[in-house]
C-alpha cells in the first residue's frame, strides 16, 4: 500500500483512500464528481483520471501507474500520484466557504514530510499565485504542453550536529 495512505492517516483531520480499497474509492469519486459538476471544475479530466486510475490499478496490464490516492477531508479533496522520487499534486479543490484556512497548506506540509519533490502541473492564475508563495519553482511544462509545471524541491537535510 502506498505511504502516502499510512502519512495521511496519522494526520485525525485527514482521510486517505487508495484505489485498492475500490467500493469506497469509486463512492468518493462519485461525491467528488458530483462537486466537480456543480463548481465547474475539471469534471471530464476528473472523471477521466478516476476511470482511468481505476483500470490501471486493477487490471493486469504490467503498466506501472504509480500509487494514486485521494485525500480528504470537510474543507477539500485532492487527487494525488506518488512516484519514487515525486509526489504529483493531480486534481486540489477547496470548497468555496473553506477557502484560505489552510487545506492546501496542510496537504503540502504532511507531503513534505516524505522528502519528496512536489510537482503541479496548472494552468490557472490562482494556483501559480499558491505554488510561487510557498517556494515552488517553474520546472517546465506538462507532459500535453497545456500547462506549467512547478516543483517544490526537497528541502535538504539539515547537517548532523
Amino acid at each position: 500500500m502506498a505511504y502516502l495512505f499510512f502519512l495521511f492517516t496519522s494526520d485525525k483531520s485527514m482521510q486517505c483512500i487508495t484505489p485498492l480499497e475500490m467500493h469506497k474509492y469509486s463512492a468518493k469519486v462519485k461525491k467528488i464528481l458530483a462537486d466537480a459538476r456543480k463548481y465547474s471544475f475539471y469534471y471530464d479530466s476528473i472523471k477521466l483520471h478516476a476511470v482511468l486510475v481505476l483500470i490501471g490499478e486493477h487490471a493486469n496490464t504490467g503498466i506501472d501507474v504509480g500509487r494514486h490516492s485521494i485525500v480528504f477531508n470537510d474543507r477539500g479533496w485532492t487527487f494525488l500520484l506518488e512516484q519514487p522520487t515525486f509526489v504529483e499534486i493531480k486534481y486540489i479543490f477547496v470548497y468555496p466557504e473553506h477557502r484560505r484556512t489552510g487545506f492546501f497548506t496542510q496537504i503540502l506540509s504532511l507531503l513534505q514530510r516524505q522528502k519528496k519533490k512536489i510537482v503541479v502541473c496548472t494552468q490557472e492564475r490562482i494556483m501559480l499565485q499558491a505554488l510561487i508563495a510557498r517556494g515552488f519553482q517553474l520546472d517546465g511544462h506538462s507532459l500535453d504542453g497545456k500547462e506549467l509545471a512547478y516543483s517544490l524541491p526537497v528541502e535538504p537535510a539539515e547537517p548532523a550536529k
